[in-house]
């Protein structure tokens, strides 16, 4: 890997540009997501101090879902990939205020791969517009089975998209001035990854092995990278 990366920063990069995979390429080439990713590869979460019947959703296909009835230790949530969670009732002894809301926030904080909804019948105009932001979305409590699972359904398929994935964390580098070389291995690994469903955490986290990029600035964006492949890989991935 460092081989390769010595030899794309120097003069003949971009002849060996052409060489490198881009998630252009995968677009082209593999199945799009939502036939290859079924409602049983996500473990789902709802945290409702009122208890959620989950007998009627597993028989619709989401085989993994699991609730919990208030706010745990942080890291109880890591094991879940996508985590619903009610406002009132839940985390009043976090946040009085905000009660659930703050403990979705916080969970999004921490695990920054998961799809992190707000899933209750409050009204947002009780609290800050700005706080809704700091989650994935909201989903309204009440609504049929068949409806949420469908609301799932394109949740789950738009955030765990590893186009959008890539796009997101190429923009934040490329606000930071990364080397657009540098971006271009990045890429090409995480396809690779993507593609051969192995090696992640080393294959990933070999191309932080630059010599002329700032740790600092990029280790962040390349672990995200590596939690995103990590699931994406693990619940089906993308097959050709």
């Amino acid at each position: 890997m460092r081989r390769l990366i010595n030899h794309v920063l120097k003069k003949n990069f971009n002849n060996k540009l052409k060489e490198l995979k881009t998630v252009n390429d995968l677009e082209k080439k593999l199945i799009i997501m939502n036939e290859t990713i079924g409602r049983k590869d996500f473990k789902v979460l709802v945290i409702d101090d009122e208890g959620f019947d989950v007998t009627p959703i597993k028989s619709l296909g989401y085989k993994q879902f699991e609730v919990k009835y208030s706010f745990e230790e942080i890291e109880m949530y890591k094991k879940y990939d996508v985590i619903l969670c009610d406002i009132r009732g839940v985390g009043g002894h976090i946040d009085p205020d905000r009660q659930g809301l703050a403990v979705a926030i916080e969970i999004k904080k921490q695990f920054s791969e998961k799809l992190v909804l707000i899933y209750s019948s409050a009204s947002k105009s009780d609290f800050l517009e700005n706080d809704f932001k700091k989650v994935d979305g909201i989903i309204e409590k009440g609504i049929s089975t068949q409806r949420l699972s469908q609301r799932l359904d394109k949740e789950i398929q738009e955030f765990f998209n590893y186009t959008r994935v890539w796009k997101e964390q190429r923009d934040k580098m490329l606000e930071q001035e990364i080397d657009l070389k540098v971006l271009c291995v990045l890429e090409d690994k995480y396809c690779k990854i993507l593609e051969n469903k192995r090696g992640i955490e080393e294959e990933l986290k070999k191309s932080l092995d630059f010599s002329s990029v700032d740790f600092n600035k990029i280790e962040s964006h390349i672990n995200l990278l590596v939690s995103f492949a990590k699931i994406i890989v693990n619940v089906g991935g993308v097959n050709g």
